[in-house]
């Protein structure tokens, strides 16, 4: 009877103990330093829809001129992102969709947690244009009507990583 007693009270004990502990944890975040909000570069729409662009890449490979821009800050996984390059001899020049080769004179992706628009997809219509200002500075225009009818547009100019 004395070892079921001290059984017993032993496995209150632990549970009691496994309680505690469990409602005093801590958040993970605590002491972590908190992210600063980042910079707005820019804007585009989708269908209606303007998002913050909050990150921009570039890459010159001597061929391709490629952009990316982002609504989620630099540190984000690139979930959501408009891809968008032109062969180097476009730049300075505005062309229309219908008057270029698609995905050897330009590339357009566009890909969301909910909407993926694949570098193989033309756009129904629109125009581009790529400024080269000098020092790694930009100007993107683009203004397509998407294979679904739907509308995207940005105009965009700045500083590229």
């Amino acid at each position: 009877m004395m070892i079921r007693k001290a059984f017993t009270a032993l496995v209150t004990a632990a549970l009691t103990l496994s309680a505690a502990v469990a409602l005093t944890g801590c958040d993970k975040n605590d002491n972590a330093e908190t992210e600063p909000a980042a910079e707005v570069l820019g804007t585009y729409d989708l269908d209606g829809t303007t998002y913050e662009i909050l990150t921009t890449r570039c890459v010159n490979d001597g061929s391709y001129l490629m952009f990316t821009f982002s609504p989620l800050p630099p540190s984000a996984d690139m979930t959501t992102y408009v891809a968008f390059g032109i062969r180097t001899y476009w730049i300075d020049s505005e062309e229309s969709v219908a008057d270029v080769n698609h995905n050897d004179d330009y590339i357009f992706m566009y890909e969301d947690p909910l909407r993926f628009y694949s570098q193989y997809r033309r756009p129904l219509d629109g125009t581009f244009f790529v400024g080269d200002n000098g020092g790694n500075n930009y100007t993107v225009r683009v203004d397509f009507t998407l294979p679904d009818g739907k509308p995207f547009h940005i105009d965009f100019t700045g500083d590229f990583e």
